[in-house]
């Protein structure tokens, strides 16, 4: 989402079918300063100033001295870009501008002011830093270690890879790979608790598998950037962005299986929605974009034996669980059965695997994506009654469980489901480390829990009452308890007899 603002360009009476674009960053002081210089965008066009950027919102706060001049025929855009938090890394400021003296890491959406231009807009831009010598750069568009002098890079194309851009510079080891007929570079800062050899191989791995899933060997350059959390943050997240994805997690955590399935959800991502095709009503269509990247993170990573078959039905059956919670896991469980549909009704012979790719092969002839073209998509390997049920799915009636998964040893029994209940007010415990507004009667009551304890570590599977909430006290305590409230009935979970 973005914030229009009235601020109006001037007429620049340029003729070429290209809007140019010219970007020049400068840190200074732990803040990073923007001039722009725009150049052949149409009379009263609205400037776009960052507003909302994955869960974070009210962003136009990290905008300061913003002035904007008019030079003959052009405009002349400034600014300084600030981080508008404090304290440590964390997931509730994952999706905010990070700005500081050693580093940067910001995409289009929550920093950089531009025109408002549609996505298949064709632009020039130049994007020139000027960053300190020994700084690595890496962004949508490329990589290198800064000398000194400034670095320029180019694009031209539709709008929208810059749209959907990322960039980051600063204290990063860069790591180059050869994937493919093409390039992984890893940018890393900070420690972790494994090795940069143990995250660029399985990195490379994923990459690898997911072009084999689309049959898309041809990528040039993609860039994957890892930082770390504050020591004691439990959680990992990560976003898709034009060539690239970031991904933060904790610095004290082993390389696990959850991170690899991060790290298939956002790699994902770079195939759907970014090379199918243009969004223009992002929310209309997550069911698509976020459930369906949901649906295959883990079943890829059980394909290709990265996982074990326990390991790939423990997602499914929170997909089963929780299929009214979001569109992650509503569109996740429509694939569930959309996947077996399509399988059972072709013997085989077709799965949702070939609906993707598909939509990936006409990205060239539909260069939107929409719920249209996605259901047209579906309707080739459907019949009528399947795509009736699936309309009424998407209009928020009831999803069918398959009875087989492609894991045939899976078989559906009904259990027991819980409400998850952390027993605490969840942004106290996120932004303070303290137990707050603690529910008499919890799990996290009966646990020992006090009102008012501090925290200085955690470990949360949000939103999964099958897993225990464990929290490391500053008092040297340790505690642990299954996040369940209220008895919410009985849902079919797979199991292997």
């Amino acid at each position: 989402m973005n914030l229009w603002v009235g601020l109006l360009l001037p007429a620049v009476g340029f003729a070429e079918p290209a809007s140019r674009l010219h970007y020049v960053f400068t840190p200074e002081a732990g803040k990073l300063r923007v001039a722009v210089l725009l150049e052949g965008v149409r009379e009263e066009t609205d400037l776009v100033l960052p507003s909302a950027s994955g869960e974070a919102a009210g962003l136009e706060r990290g905008i300061a001295a913003m002035r904007l001049t008019p030079a003959k025929g052009r405009a002349r855009l400034a600014y300084e870009l600030i981080q508008d938090w404090q304290g440590d890394s964390r997931e509730s400021v994952r999706h905010r501008p990070h700005v500081d003296a050693s580093h940067f890491e910001i995409n289009t959406a929550n920093a950089i002011v531009h025109p408002k231009l549609d996505l298949a807009q064709r632009v020039d831009c130049t994007f020139e830093w000027r960053l300190p010598a020994g700084w690595t750069l890496a962004t949508s568009f490329g990589a290198a270690v800064s000398n000194g002098e400034p670095i320029r890079q180019r694009f031209r194309g539709a709008w929208n890879e810059v749209q959907n851009a990322m960039f980051a510079a600063g204290d990063f080891r860069l790591l180059r790979s050869k994937v493919g007929n093409g390039e992984l570079v890893l940018a890393l800062r900070g420690p972790f608790a494994f090795s940069d050899a143990e995250a660029a191989g399985k990195i490379e791995k994923l990459i690898l598998l997911q072009r084999h899933f689309w049959r898309d060997p041809n990528v040039p350059y993609f860039l994957v950037t890892l930082s770390p959390f504050a020591p004691g943050q439990s959680s990992s997240g990560g976003s898709g962005f034009t060539n690239a994805f970031n991904l933060y997690t904790s610095s004290d955590a082993p390389f696990s299986d959850g991170l690899l399935s991060l790290i298939s959800h956002e790699t994902f991502h770079a195939w759907n929605p970014l090379k199918l095709g243009r969004i223009r009503h992002e929310q209309s269509i997550k069911w698509f974009t976020e459930g369906f990247t949901t649906f295959y993170q883990d079943l890829l990573l059980w394909q290709n034996n990265l996982i074990g078959t326990a390991a790939y039905l423990e997602p499914v059956n929170r997909i089963v669980r929780e299929q009214s919670r979001s569109p992650y896991e509503r569109g996740a469980a429509i694939a569930l059965w959309l996947d077996f549909e399509i399988r059972r009704r072709s013997s085989g012979k077709f799965s949702l695997d070939s609906v993707m790719r598909d939509l990936y092969e006409g990205r060239r002839k539909h260069p939107d994506l929409s719920n249209e073209r996605i259901l047209a998509a579906i309707a080739r390997y459907a019949n009528a009654g399947t795509m009736q049920r699936l309309r009424a799915a998407l209009d928020g009636g009831p999803i069918e469980t398959p009875p087989k998964l492609r894991a045939i040893c899976a078989e559906p029994r009904m259990v027991a489901m819980y409400e998850f209940d952390l027993g605490m007010d969840r942004a106290a415990l996120l932004e303070t480390n303290r137990v707050k507004a603690l529910a008499a009667g919890s799990e996290a009551e009966r646990a020992g829990l006090r009102e008012g304890d501090r925290v200085r570590g955690m470990s949360i599977h949000w939103n999964d009452t099958g897993k225990p909430v464990k929290l490391t006290l500053t008092d040297g305590r340790r505690t642990e308890y299954l996040p369940r409230g209220r008895a919410l009935g009985s849902v079919p979970q797979y199991v292997c007899p």
